[in-house]
């Protein structure tokens, strides 16, 4: 390798490393948002922390009262979407700790298990007319399917008959479009606007400018009915859908922003949501984990007023990184008898370069990891990532040492390769068809691609792919093209996957071809003289004659005359 190509590696494995720190540490600078109205919000979603909804789920006072005394420091108001199971109890929990609540009572496909919900909401709401502000009579049923208009004005109007407190139902402001004949059967309506789970997503920026523009829709469709924000909010954590960023300090933007223009025009609204619920993730991927204001540890993710940060501190981050640098640097030194500046400077930027990247994933996954088996998946995806990495730059150090050995490699980078280009596969397919709920593992595939394109022809004992291995770049290549084109071009992330993806397949590509271009060219300047050889061949004496003597063509038992 020449040492011009050497110190190209060098400059990128560096601005890799670098670039990763830059992106931490500008995550810990503080943001400066509007400040929401009296440092409080109206309401806010409630489900325990700790409970994971489901037949068996089961909530305890003491629980309850915890919590609500957390909430009662943020919000004036709680939102629930059950009665049973416990939940019966927030209303006169909520009395003490100075909370209003809007009672839910959950309708779903199973008619016995609506019945207990509806009395028991009711039974709660009418012990408790002074802390009940209105009772939510389903959540969203019309958007799951789980009934109809009709069957669900059947359990509003029997709500209606039984109780003073107000009715509503709750659903996505479309929803309520399809369902507008239910407008008669309750005493105020709830739409949701969730501009992050928009069809066509809003980012941060024009988010409020959304939420705006529909609600005044929604008044001019529903104009003599009262209007309430049943659930909006962002997500902290998760996949960017086109310009639409989870992030704390987007978070923080859009709550602030919005909690000061409802104040403004004396909306009532409710924010998804108080506490993160982690059991989301199983249905919408790593954001439906992060809606809340606080933790599921209990701590606030930012503050209702005043400067926001993203992070804390890079402490770990840089901890990681300089670990790995140093560690690498050691150990090609003492065992590699590397003797090359040149290639000492490789190996540390490779090691500072996989420290970055391993810090960049570790935190990744420790939001998105949902179950063992998931962590496993990904423990094995970082393993296979790691040792691509290391083979590829111990092959790289070889050649900057200039050992000719260098360039025949074990197969076992060559097998590395198969198995990353074939999870790299299963990743766009899952991202291309079912994109909705899935991540970007930026951090998994760059360090990875930047090798594999910038040493391509040493990588594998045979300079060409392997049939497989083109069907995988293939499919690479065409879900990354059709990614670029389902996410668009403000979506960073998509951006950097699908680019490194494109590049990184296309270069392997390129060289196959240009590989085996030179090998029909070397096949087709040595076959003419063996061909000639074989045409001949019949026509040639089998060896010289002797000085003075002729060959005899005669036919065997023939003489000549």
């Amino acid at each position: 390798m020449s040492d011009r190509r050497a110190l190209l590696l060098i400059v990128a494995l560096t601005a890799l490393a670098v670039g990763w720190l830059a992106l931490f540490q500008a995550q810990t600078r503080a943001v400066t948002v509007a400040d929401a109205p009296a440092g409080k919000v109206d309401c806010l979603s409630y489900t325990p922390r700790g409970m994971i909804p489901g037949p068996t789920a089961q909530v305890f006072p003491e629980t309850i009262d915890a919590d609500l005394a957390l909430l009662a420091t943020e919000t004036r108001c709680i939102r629930t979407y059950s009665s049973t199971q416990g939940m019966a109890e927030v209303p006169a929990i909520a009395r003490r700790h100075g909370l209003t609540v809007m009672l839910g009572i959950w309708i779903g496909r199973d008619e016995a298990y609506n019945e207990q919900e509806l009395a028991t909401g009711l039974a709660a709401a009418n012990a408790h007319p002074d802390v009940v502000r209105a009772v939510v009579v389903g959540n969203e049923v019309l958007l799951r399917h789980e009934q109809d208009v009709a069957g669900l004005r059947r359990y509003l109007e029997r709500a209606n008959a039984a109780t003073d407190v107000p009715v509503t139902y709750a659903d996505v402001w479309e929803f309520w479009r399809r369902g507008a004949t239910l407008a008669d059967a309750v005493d105020f309506i709830t739409i949701h606007i969730l501009p992050y789970w928009e069809n066509n997503p809003v980012g941060v920026e024009a988010a409020l400018q959304h939420v705006k523009d529909v609600y005044a829709e929604m008044q001019a469709e529903f104009p003599a009915h009262r209007l309430v924000i049943g659930e909006t909010g962002w997500p902290t954590k998760g996949r960017a859908r086109e310009a639409a960023y989870p992030s704390t300090v987007a978070a923080a933007t859009f709550v602030r922003s919005f909690a000061g223009w409802a104040a403004e025009k004396g909306i009532d609204y409710n924010l998804i949501e108080a506490f993160d619920q982690p059991w989301k993730r199983g249905l919408e991927g790593t954001v439906g984990g992060y809606w809340g204001l606080f933790g599921v540890d209990g701590k606030a993710k930012f503050p209702l007023q005043g400067p926001v940060t993203e992070r804390d501190d890079i402490g770990s981050v840089l901890v990681i990184t300089l670990a790995f640098g140093a560690i690498v640097a050691v150990l090609a030194f003492v065992f590699l008898d590397l003797r090359r500046p040149l290639a000492l400077g490789f190996m540390t930027s490779s090691g500072l370069a996989l420290g970055a990247s391993a810090a960049a994933f570790f935190d990744y996954v420790t939001h998105a990891a949902r179950t063992s088996m998931e962590w496993a998946q990904y423990v094995i995806a970082a393993g296979v990532c790691t040792a691509l990495v290391s083979g590829l730059a111990l092959r790289a150090a070889n050649l900057i040492e200039q050992r000719a050995t260098a360039v025949n490699p074990t197969p076992s980078v060559a097998a590395l390769r198969m198995v990353f280009l074939f999870g790299l596969a299963y990743a766009c397919l899952g991202l291309v068809l079912d994109g909705r709920y899935r991540d970007f593992p930026v951090a998994l595939i760059v360090l990875p691609a930047l090798l594999l394109i910038a040493l391509r022809d040493y990588q594998a004992i045979s300079l060409k792919l392997r049939p497989e291995e083109r069907t995988l770049c293939g499919v690479i290549a065409c879900c990354a093209a059709a990614g670029l084109g389902i996410e668009g071009l403000e979506n960073e992330r998509a951006l950097v996957w699908n680019g490194a993806c494109l590049g990184l397949t296309l270069s392997l590509l390129a060289h196959h071809r240009a590989q085996s271009a030179e090998d029909e060219h070397r096949r087709k300047q040595t076959r003419p003289s063996g061909f000639e050889a074989v045409q001949h061949a019949p026509h040639q004496p089998a060896h010289e004659p002797e000085p003075g003597k002729r060959f005899d063509t005669a036919p065997k038992g023939e003489e000549r005359g």
